[in-house]
């Protein structure tokens, strides 16, 4: 099985993607054990739930353009550290607040916003310093295997947190992703690290760099196009996660455990995806694809709201086919998306980039979280708001439908010039 490949090897691309491999895992756990300590151990309603959801992307509204900033100002393997480190701490916390019992609704909200900044600040580092390590040619294999690793763990990391939440309480599962974070630090240890990632003729103030990253973004019609598509489905994704979990737990009736494995068998795809990916980056049109990805996740989550007519096996059956085809398409998405916007980018505003496109699309996931729970309590109910939420998603589609022809010609003269070999596609299993 070829582990690496060829044109990676001999570079510190392994010691980086072992830790966020490490870290991805440790994340899913946390990802689902968070929102179901609320809802099994804390009662969690509607509105509290959809409070929990947001709290980690409010973060992205608060310091995303900042943390952008950072990461081409100083050095980024030592923001990386630091990112780690205060995720552990506040993971700890969790644990320890169950045992003392002082554990509550808020506090959970108050560490989720707290591990979205460290988030924020990590992501923002990594993408600038990726390039930084690599050479143009390598990025897209690259990008195929971390979205591997992501998928890799979306499998084993719901379906094992599930059972484990069951067998020892979600408090404790959230330790699993405080020793990860310790993996990953200890992986970026060795790497080399580079100067700051910003011109030596920087802007003078925090506050100039800030409109400086936006200005990139706002003029390039295709990185505009990245953002504002982004954002648009992610609205519709908060909407449709803050009622998600409460409607397979309370209207279907799963168990955490059942639930766990239905996310754990949806990450398949993405495994069997990401291969796929790094032969798309290489040879197909990058705008045609990103398009069809932001529409199927809309046809695949309408799966979920018509399970309520359905038997419950049906709708096992029917939730486990959205989930499948959601992942597939988001994967995919993740991986073209990524490759295009380090191509267009120069590497010396390539995080304040990175992080204003996140601020855009992350940061108005906690409007749709929050829009979703007032839904879902008021006019149209569970059913109501998921359907509406899938019409959304559908219809981000749109904004790269829409790019003038002059940018289409150009992403695809782009990567027709960036070249790569599809043979260097991960194998996977």
């Amino acid at each position: 099985m070829k582990i690496v490949p060829a044109d990676l090897r001999g570079t510190p691309f392994p010691r980086l993607w072992l830790g966020e491999t490490a870290s991805m895992l440790g994340t899913q756990f946390t990802t689902l054990a968070i929102p179901l300590l609320a809802l099994y151990e804390l009662g969690a309603d509607v509105m509290q739930m959809s409070l929990l959801n947001s709290a980690g992307d409010a973060a992205v509204l608060v310091f995303g353009l900042s943390a952008g900033v950072l990461a081409d100002r100083y050095e980024r393997v030592g923001i990386m550290l630091v990112a780690n480190a205060g995720r552990v701490l506040v993971l700890l916390a969790i644990p320890l607040a169950y045992l003392m019992g002082w554990l509550s609704i808020p506090m959970l909200v108050i560490c989720a916003f707290a591990i979205g900044t460290g988030s924020i600040l990590f992501d923002s580092a990594y993408s600038g310093y990726v390039p930084k390590l690599l050479t143009v040619r390598q990025l897209g294999t690259a990008n195929s295997y971390f979205q591997a690793s992501q998928s890799s763990t979306d499998v084993a990391g719901p379906g094992v947190a599930g059972l484990l939440v069951q067998l020892i309480g979600a408090p404790l599962v959230v330790l699993v992703d405080a020793i990860s974070y310790v993996v990953s630090t200890i992986c970026l240890l060795r790497l080399p690290r580079f100067g700051p990632g910003a011109d030596e003729e920087e802007e003078a103030t925090h506050l100039s760099a800030i409109k400086s990253g936006l200005g990139l973004v706002w003029r390039d019609r295709v990185l505009r196009a990245t953002a504002v598509s982004a954002g648009h489905s992610n609205i519709f994704h908060g909407m449709f996660y803050s009622v998600f979990l409460i409607f397979l737990a309370r209207d279907i009736g799963l168990s955490s455990g059942l639930i766990g494995l239905i996310f754990s068998v949806g990450g398949v795809a993405g495994v069997l995806c990401a291969p796929l990916s790094a032969k798309i980056v290489a040879q197909r049109d990058w705008i045609a694809v990103i398009a069809v990805a932001y529409f199927l996740p809309g046809v695949f989550a309408l799966l979920v709201p018509l399970t309520t007519s359905m038997g419950h096996l049906t709708a096992i059956i029917l939730v486990t086919l959205a989930e499948i085809g959601w992942v597939a398409a988001v994967v995919v998405n993740l991986i073209v998306s990524e490759t295009l916007k380090q191509a267009i980018t120069p590497d010396s505003h390539l995080s304040r980039v990175t992080s204003t496109i996140r601020f855009i699309s992350w940061g108005v996931e906690p409007i749709g979280a929050l829009l979703g729970g007032v839904l879902a309590i008021g006019v149209l109910g569970h059913v109501g708001t998921l359907v509406l939420a899938s019409a959304g998603l559908a219809t981000a589609a749109v904004w790269w439908l829409v790019l003038p022809p002059t940018d289409r010609a150009r992403v695809q003269t782009m990567r027709s010039a960036r070249g790569g070999d599809a043979s260097d596609a991960p194998a996977i299993g």
